[in-house]
């Protein structure tokens, strides 16, 4: 059974995504595997790679597959209760899950309190709503114990206990480079 979460965020793909170039990221290569003359994936602007959410994403589910741990996708904005989807899992992966709903908030703070681990990879978890907005503050900080590099002003890796769990940042891991790790 599976005990690793995988979080896809639908608003993160419309708001946060799409303005990294435009396109929408399909596939991962741009390579043809076959010499099908369907394939349309040409442009390096294809590439699921290039988008924070889309290329984490699958980077997370590719990385996961080939170390044969299974995992269940966690579709924010899906039907039914991400507490739900939640229960019974030990880990939750964000994979540059940038757009968050209240509701989607207040379900992993749960989760993490109540015992989970919670892993947030490359850009800054809930900086919007799930409507794109930007949030005046980041009502993870406290959680995740952000902090910024006092020089470059870059956030930094952080893991901090909340509650009987713990929530991880990982700010260095994008998509592309968990796909260059387990290849």
């Amino acid at each position: 059974r599976a005990q690793i979460g995988v979080w896809y965020s639908t608003p993160t793909r419309d708001y946060q995504d799409f303005s990294v170039g435009g396109q929408f990221g399909l596939y991962v290569t741009t390579k043809a595997p076959t010499a099908d003359p369907d394939w349309w994936a040409s442009d390096p602007g294809d590439s699921a790679l290039l988008k924070p959410h889309l290329g984490g994403w699958r980077g997370a589910a590719h990385a996961l597959i080939e170390l044969g741990l299974p995992f269940k996708p966690i579709l924010d904005q899906g039907p039914g209760s991400r507490r739900d989807d939640l229960a019974g899992l030990s880990l939750v992966w964000l994979p540059s899950v940038a757009a968050l709903s209240d509701d989607s908030i207040a379900a992993l703070r749960e989760f993490v309190k109540g015992g989970g681990v919670i892993l947030a990879t490359d850009r800054m978890p809930a900086q919007l709503d799930e409507w794109g907005a930007s949030r005046a503050s980041n009502p993870l900080a406290d959680m995740f114990a952000f902090q910024r590099d006092p020089m470059t002003m870059q956030p930094r890796p952080s893991a901090a206990q909340y509650g009987a769990g713990q929530a991880i940042y990982r700010p260095d891991l994008s998509g592309s480079a968990v796909f260059g790790m387990v290849n």
